[in-house]
C-alpha cells in the first residue's frame, strides 16, 4: 500500500475596504467563495458544514471548505475602523487524500493554494 496524507490548511479570505464587492454575510455564502475558487481551476470541491450533512464525514476524494472554531475566533473581530480591511472571515481547506508515491500531489497542492 502506497504511503499517503491528507491536508487541513486554515485560511483567512480578506476584502479590502475600496472593494466594491462585499463579502457574504452568511457562513455558506463565504465557504462558497473558496469553493468556486478551487472549481475555477479544476479542482472538484464542495462546502462541508458537518451540521448540515447529517452525520456524513467530509469526502476524502475531493477538497472540502469547512469552519475552524480555532481560525473563526481569529476572524470575529474583523470590522476594526482603520483597518485596510473591510471584512474577513476564516475557513479551513481539507484537501483530498494524496498518494505521495509521485511528486503530482505538489502541483495540485500548489495550484490549489494559489
Amino acid at each position: 500500500m502506497p504511503f499517503s496524507i491528507g491536508l487541513e490548511i486554515e485560511g483567512i479570505a480578506l476584502a479590502r475596504a475600496s472593494s466594491s464587492t462585499a463579502l457574504p454575510l452568511r457562513l455558506e455564502g463565504q465557504l462558497s467563495l473558496v469553493a468556486n475558487a478551487l472549481q475555477d481551476v479544476g479542482m472538484l470541491s464542495r462546502v462541508y458544514i458537518p451540521s448540515s450533512t447529517q452525520g456524513s464525514g467530509p469526502n476524502y476524494d475531493i477538497w472540502n471548505i469547512t469552519t475552524d472554531a480555532t481560525i473563526s475566533e481569529l476572524t470575529s473581530g474583523s470590522e476594526l475602523d482603520l483597518s485596510a480591511f473591510q471584512a474577513r472571515f476564516g475557513f479551513e481547506l481539507i484537501s483530498p487524500v494524496f498518494d505521495v508515491v509521485s511528486d503530482e500531489w505538489k502541483g495540485i497542492l500548489g495550484l490549489a493554494l494559489k
